[in-house]
């Protein structure tokens, strides 16, 4: 795991940080013309729709599912991983959303045969948002290694190399053990780059479809 940040986050950032400049100099500017209430409201609804979404998305995660459960868990390994390596290039492109949302229940599956882990419809939601390449916010113990390991896996699958961050070469070694068992039942090779090596050393880390 090395750090890497995708170019198409720090494109959303920077079109959020202009779109919440301009609405704030437009609430100050309209209040002192007398249209003071116009200018918050409109301020009001930008925060409103960008806090909605998520929420949104993570709700109808849940119910997905709680609907899909039962036919999920009824598929052969081998069953499981073709049809998420079938839909994973379509969960990649922008506005598939019920691709997204199909690939990521189908990454849950796996990762509850790999790691015995169920993972909640939050994380879902968060390993969404990092597939679109936006920032996800988490709090302590929500599970952020789970989140990202989904993540990377689903990207894994649709034949992306992935560069997964992390602050320190302990996490990097820690999260992708941890996470290794998921990426072997995906059939995906997990590398570790840490500082100190050489680029000799690093090469065949760099080379797995997760580094």
């Amino acid at each position: 795991m090395v750090a890497h940040v995708p170019t198409l986050f720090l494109v959303i950032m920077a079109l959020s940080a202009t779109l919440a400049v301009a609405v704030g100099i437009a609430a100050r500017t309209q209040l002192r013309e007398g249209m003071g209430y116009w200018a918050l409201g409109l301020l009001a609804s930008a925060r409103h729709l960008l806090a909605a979404r998520p929420a949104h998305e993570i709700r109808v995660l849940a119910q997905a599912m709680q609907a899909q459960a039962a036919e999920l868990a009824a598929l052969e390994d081998a069953a499981l991983l073709a049809r998420l390596r079938a839909v994973a290039p379509q969960a990649m492109q922008a506005g598939a959303n019920a691709a997204l949302h199909q690939a990521l229940l189908l990454v849950a599956e796996a990762a509850h045969r790999a790691l015995g882990m169920r993972p909640y419809p939050t994380q879902l939601g968060g390993a969404a948002t990092l597939v679109r390449g936006q920032l996800a916010e988490m709090q302590t113990g929500e599970g952020k290694t789970l989140t990202a390991g989904l993540a990377a896996c689903l990207v894994a699958c649709a034949g992306v190399p992935v560069h997964v961050v992390t602050v320190n070469d302990y996490l990097a070694e820690r999260d992708a053990n941890s996470m290794q068992p998921l990426f072997a039942f995906a059939g995906l090779r997990v590398g570790v780059v840490v500082h100190g090596r050489e680029p000799t050393d690093k090469r065949p880390a760099y080379a797995c479809e997760v580094a």
